[in-house]
């Protein structure tokens, strides 16, 4: 490969996970355990900064986006194909949710997949929308 091709590949790889960013998670030892762990109800406990609300938020993205992360091949085996109806449990709506949990949503889904109308709904595979409850 010339340099030309070697810029074009990695300007081409630059772009793919800007456009498709839960492709490109690469989740930490104990999270990718948790992500290819083929049981529906999974527990995952960790301390301080142990990505946990990353990991299960992203294991949710994953699942409602039928994207796979090529860091966790055979995650998505465990779920049906989209559209899916997930339900996010916190303890405090504002805080948790709208401080923590949304922001990572929005990071990790395809910026193309988000209804710009309201920033909360996903679309779904069908022309039926599936919320982000």
């Amino acid at each position: 490969m010339s340099q030309t091709d070697d810029q074009y590949a990695i300007d081409r790889l630059i772009a793919d996970a800007k456009a498709n960013p839960i492709a490109f998670y690469n989740p930490r030892p104990t999270v990718r355990k948790f992500h290819l762990d083929g049981h529906r109800a999974r527990f995952l406990f960790g301390g301080k900064q142990s990505s946990k609300s990353y990991g299960v938020t992203a294991e949710v993205t994953m699942s409602i986006t039928g994207i796979e992360s090529i860091h966790t091949p055979g995650a998505l085996k465990k779920f049906r194909p989209p559209p899916l109806h997930w339900r996010h449990w916190c303890e405090d709506l504002t805080r948790v949710a709208v401080g923590i949990l949304y922001p990572i949503y929005r990071k990790l889904i395809p910026e193309a997949m988000l209804d710009r109308r309201r920033g909360r709904n996903l679309p779904a595979s069908t022309p039926r929308r599936t919320r982000c409850t």
